[in-house]
């Protein structure tokens, strides 16, 4: 059967080098988007890629996947990975730029200054979808935004989450670990492989 939409999946992990100044700018990106049409979700997702690749000095990891879908298939798959990728983290304090107040123990020492992990969830058009959907190093972390920024024909869905939202709330590198184990560490040297399904 032909897909009709592609389900594409790309998390970031920085460090503590970026995490603060990526953490405010998602969320005053999160209180002024507009999600309700394909150019709104475009623009936004433009924006949240433009975020990530200034901060790409600070990208330690990353995961990408890539998933065909049918019209039918599309819809509760979307929902389920962007329900599941939002429970990673225990404490969620925000999404779609609405603040939930949570009382924050002060950092530990074992949380050092803390990691960030970002991740863009999107549904596209399959037939406009374009390119190796794989990143290996660093270096190619520009590249493979590139290529989800401009995949033509309409972007059905977005679903963008940080975790930790706030400065104070600090992911250790055993957190990171434990709650996402897909996310492989990325080194210019010597690159570990990551998961990008082929379309059949």
């Amino acid at each position: 059967m032909h897909p009709d939409f592609v389900l594409r999946r790309l998390s970031l992990a920085f460090d503590f080098t970026a995490r603060a100044s990526l953490q405010a700018a998602l969320g005053a990106l999160g209180a002024s988007v507009d999600l309700g049409s394909g150019e709104g979700r475009r623009a936004a997702l433009g924006s949240a890629l433009a975020l990530a690749s200034r901060a790409v000095s600070g990208l330690v990891g990353a995961a990408a996947s890539s998933e065909w879908l049918t019209a039918a298939e599309a819809p509760q798959r979307f929902e389920a990975l962007a329900t599941s990728l939002r429970g990673r983290y225990v404490v969620e304090t925000a999404r779609n730029g609405v603040e939930t107040p949570v009382s924050l123990a002060p950092p530990r020492a074992d949380e050092g200054d803390g990691y960030l992990v970002v991740t863009l969830l999107v549904a596209l058009d399959a037939p406009f979808a374009e390119g190796e959907f794989a990143l290996t190093s660093r270096a190619a972390a520009p590249d493979l935004m590139r290529v989800l920024a401009v995949d033509g024909g309409e972007v059905v869905a977005l679903e963008v989450i940080w975790s930790p939202t706030k400065e104070a709330d600090r992911m250790s590198p055993d957190e990171l670990r434990t709650h996402y184990p897909e996310v492989l560490r990325l080194d210019d040297v010597a690159a570990w492989p990551l998961c990008a399904e082929a379309r059949a």
